[in-house]
């Protein structure tokens, strides 16, 4: 009964991380596709995401001490289209992708639930939203035939 309850256990703990995971994936995509900040920020922003989530960076260190130069987490944000999210035009695809090593987060000292090296990972899609240039006509119409 108690390896049946460590193990229900152990597996919503990963399931819960993996959709925090998942939601940190789309936050960075989501500020990807606003074109409002560069490669770096969106990593930066998507990472600070998983942090303040309470998602384990590092598998010894706290969250506190960890930053994207220390950390096993990857986060790979991509402009299909292009090179930085911010020239991305309307409609280009902005994926970013986060994956978090098993061993961050788990609880159990053993891999009998979940085997050793297994790492969790989400990828998100969002489309540019950059506006079209709207031209507006500065010159009052003529009054239409009568």
């Amino acid at each position: 009964m108690v390896i049946l309850i460590l193990g229900v256990w152990e597996i919503g703990r990963a399931i819960q991380i993996s959709q925090l995971i998942a939601n940190a994936a789309r936050e960075g995509a989501r500020q990807g596709a606003s074109t409002k900040y560069t490669l770096a920020q969106v990593r930066l922003a998507t990472f600070e995401y998983l942090k303040s989530s309470g998602v384990p960076v590092h598998p010894t260190l706290a969250n506190v001490d960890v930053d994207l130069s220390n950390t096993n987490v990857l986060i790979e944000v991509d402009n299909l289209d292009g090179d930085e999210v911010f020239e991305a035009e309307q409609f280009d695809r902005v994926v970013v992708r986060v994956t978090v090593p098993m061993s961050n987060f788990q609880w159990l000292a053993s891999n009998t639930f979940v085997p050793a090296g297994t790492q969790f990972s989400a990828e998100s899609t969002f489309l540019c939203t950059r506006d079209l240039p709207i031209v507006v006509p500065t010159t009052i119409p003529q009054r239409p035939f009568q």
